[in-house]
């Protein structure tokens, strides 16, 4: 699947009081994590978690 930039503007994907992550995923795939382990998984858990 080619990469084709920002899909949305940042302000309108990014909750107010958390900083910006990204993750290595499409968005159809970006909310389903294999386990708790999974680098995505992790990333999400410690910006919500700060």
């Amino acid at each position: 699947m080619p990469i084709v930039g920002k899909i949305i503007k940042s302000k309108l994907a990014v909750l107010r009081g958390y900083k910006s992550c990204s993750i290595n995923a499409d968005y159809r795939n970006m909310t389903k994590f294999a386990g708790d382990i999974n680098n995505g998984f992790v990333l999400v858990r410690a910006t919500l978690n700060s």
